[in-house]
């Protein structure tokens, strides 16, 4: 199972201007994974495992105003949270991806921000579900499970 460090440990429950859904659609990662509840562990525990430092990596690449390196990042990072049910992350990273060009810094740097803590709720979705001490696929359907 994947470990995120503690400096980036938040509550799973929804922040500010985020929605109350699970940030995880189970049933979704599992139809993606050929119905193999399985494979979609682990799909979604590779995903959690590389999600973290992929966030990172778009940082530097907003910081630097490297548009080129984010647009590569980003595609690639929102066809991953799209094959896991990622619904709310795959949105905010093809925003960054579609109106990359022309932003400034200080912008690129905000929606990646926004995107990190996105990310955060994922991964501590992922973990409490690989764990067992969080939701199971059949919940996900109920959009106030992750509101507990």
């Amino acid at each position: 199972m994947t470990k995120i460090a503690a400096s980036e440990r938040a509550t799973v429950g929804a922040l500010p201007g985020q929605s109350c859904r699970a940030p995880i659609d189970l049933t979704q990662a599992v139809r993606n994974s050929l119905g193999s509840h399985d494979l979609a562990r682990r799909v979604l525990d590779r995903f959690a495992y590389d999600l973290m430092a992929d966030v990172r990596e778009l940082a530097e690449a907003a910081m630097q105003v490297n548009i080129e390196r984010l647009c590569f990042l980003s595609h690639a990072m929102r066809g991953a949270a799209s094959v896991c049910g990622a619904e709310q992350l795959r949105s905010m990273i093809a925003q960054l991806e579609e109106t990359s060009a022309g932003v400034t810094r200080c912008e690129l740097v905000s929606r990646v921000g926004g995107i990190h803590d996105e990310a955060l709720r994922c991964v501590q979705y992922i973990e409490r579900f690989l764990s067992g001490t969080g939701p199971s696929i059949q919940e996900t359907k109920d959009e106030s499970a992750d509101c507990r």
